[in-house]
């Protein structure tokens, strides 16, 4: 089943943006249907970081990874999703 959340469906450009980093994440980790994708955005409280992190979760075969981009999902293209870092637990 294709799942993607935090989507406005009454924001186009919102919906579309979505639809593109689906696609620039599926194509990244050559990853096929079915799989879910979580895409939030957390703001950030800690001194010299952004005002807001967008992270990505890929769940996929009952297994996820989580990815942070710093800055806004508005913000976020293609290069971003190339080089977005894996979070890992501290």
């Amino acid at each position: 089943m294709d799942k993607t959340y935090f989507v406005n469906p009454n924001d186009t450009a919102n919906t579309k943006l979505h639809q593109l980093i689906r696609t620039w994440v599926k194509d990244k980790f050559a990853l096929e249907e079915p799989l879910e994708l979580l895409v939030s955005e957390i703001r950030c409280v800690d001194a010299g970081c952004p005002d807001v992190d967008t992270y990505i979760t890929v769940i996929k075969d009952d297994q996820s990874r989580k990815f942070r981009i710093a800055k806004p999902l508005v913000y976020v293209r293609k290069w971003d999703i190339d080089g977005m870092r894996e979070v890992t637990a501290s």
